[in-house]
């Protein structure tokens, strides 16, 4: 009776796991539909994209707005996206009235997008930056390549809270693109690297210091 009772329960809780699955891949779909379908396509400034083992990523700029300086702001609204090149959005501590907004925690997820799952982008490449806005503007300051800066952007859909990647265009090209001439050695990515040349001098700094207290 014990062994039955136990078939049954066991029987029971599969049945509960299986439909809790099914409702979270039917509510995954269905927020995707609604996305695709309802969604506002909002611009975006690129801070950088890189590529590893895992994949092809890239994060997105928001002017460092971070989370955990503003506590009490729940929401990333956009407005008049259509009147502006970049679109403009503002942090709010209440729900907008209208559809296009990320929630807090999708806040986070803009740091480290998805592009592609396991992108093969050369074998010669564990570990790869093919874009950084910081580090282009520094060396064209510099002088260590020519301005002007390149232009990126992604393009993402946003819709009650949530949001995914439409795609992402450097220096004209869409991503797919840009990453092939990257495979291929025809984009120049020392221009994206940080360059050493410009890093702090401690030796120089050291000498300053000493004619100062001297």
């Amino acid at each position: 009776m014990r062994k039955k009772l136990g078939g049954i329960l066991l029987i029971g809780l599969c049945i509960i796991q299986l439909l809790g699955v099914g409702v979270m891949l039917l509510y995954q779909r269905v927020s995707l539909d609604n996305l695709k379908e309802k969604g506002v396509l909002v611009t975006l400034k690129i801070d950088t994209v890189w590529y590893n083992e895992d994949g092809l990523y890239a994060e997105l700029n928001v002017d460092s707005i971070h989370p955990l300086a503003f506590p009490g702001d729940n929401y990333l609204v956009f407005e008049n996206v259509k009147n502006q090149k970049y679109s403009n959005y503002y942090i709010s501590k209440t729900k907008p009235e209208h559809d296009a907004y990320i929630t807090y925690k999708e806040i986070y997820e803009l740091n480290n997008v998805l592009i592609e799952k396991n992108y093969e982008i050369g074998e010669k490449y564990g570990w790869l930056t093919i874009y950084d806005r910081e580090n282009e503007s520094v060396n064209i300051y510099n002088g260590y390549c020519e301005g002007p800066e390149t232009d990126a952007y992604a393009l993402i859909r946003v819709y009650k809270g949530e949001f995914q990647l439409e795609n992402i265009y450097i220096s004209g090209y869409p991503i797919e693109k840009y990453a092939k001439l990257c495979i291929e050695d025809k984009i120049d990515l020392s221009r994206y690297e940080f360059n050493y040349d410009y890093d702090f001098d401690f030796d120089d700094s050291y000498d300053d210091i000493i004619d100062v207290v001297n």
